[in-house]
């Protein structure tokens, strides 16, 4: 995760665009919470760029905990 930048995630759009919705339609929706401590600051915009692509009810209960 350390070389992965904003410019590569943007060249793969279509690819975490198809995963999200691949997921979504697979995988029930079983998540009631989920906390990301000290979190390094690419996954927050990993975080900004999925949210998106996330339906939003998904999005809630994730939580960036600093």
């Amino acid at each position: 995760m350390q070389f992965l930048s904003v410019k590569e995630i943007e060249k793969h759009h279509s690819f975490f665009y198809t995963f999200s919705k691949n997921m979504e339609e697979k995988y029930p929706d079983n998540l009631n919470k989920c906390y990301v401590y000290n979190a390094p600051a690419i996954i927050t915009q990993l975080f900004n760029i999925i949210s998106l692509i996330v339906h939003k009810d998904t999005l809630k209960k994730v939580e960036l905990v600093k």
